[in-house]
């Protein structure tokens, strides 16, 4: 129940929290697209790192299988957060000598490095 409560109140808090992030200074969208051109989310990146996974036309998936955030991070890929089969916004953070965002879909429960092919992407601009 408090796990519950807890998706609630951040469930409730991050659409404001997206509202704040593009309308502060600096701000940065990205659109992740699938091989095939099509918009499946956007990113929403702040100044500080802090960023916004803002899904736009993710189909649910079975309940063996989550998607997983990832980020090309000098060359490799690294685990930005397992998503769930129906995920909302998502908050993360974007690092120095990150290049790309990436989506798959993964196994229940996420693992350490891809195993499926990558659903949408898209390119970062340079953080110093």
């Amino acid at each position: 129940d408090v796990n519950h409560l807890q998706n609630q109140a951040i469930g409730n808090v991050l659409p404001s929290a997206v509202a704040k992030a593009l309308s502060s200074p600096g701000h940065r969208v990205v659109q992740l697209r699938s091989p095939s051109g099509r918009d499946i989310a956007r990113a929403v990146l702040t100044s500080n790192g802090d960023a916004y996974l803002v899904p736009t036309s993710l189909h649910g998936l079975g309940a063996n299988r989550t998607y997983q955030l990832w980020a090309l991070s000098r060359g490799e890929p690294v685990s930005l957060g397992v998503l769930g089969a129906s995920p909302g916004i998502t908050l993360f953070r974007v690092e120095s000598g990150m290049s790309a965002l990436m989506l798959t879909a993964e196994p229940q429960g996420g693992v350490p490095a891809p195993t499926s092919p990558v659903l949408a992407q898209a390119g970062l601009p340079t953080i110093d």
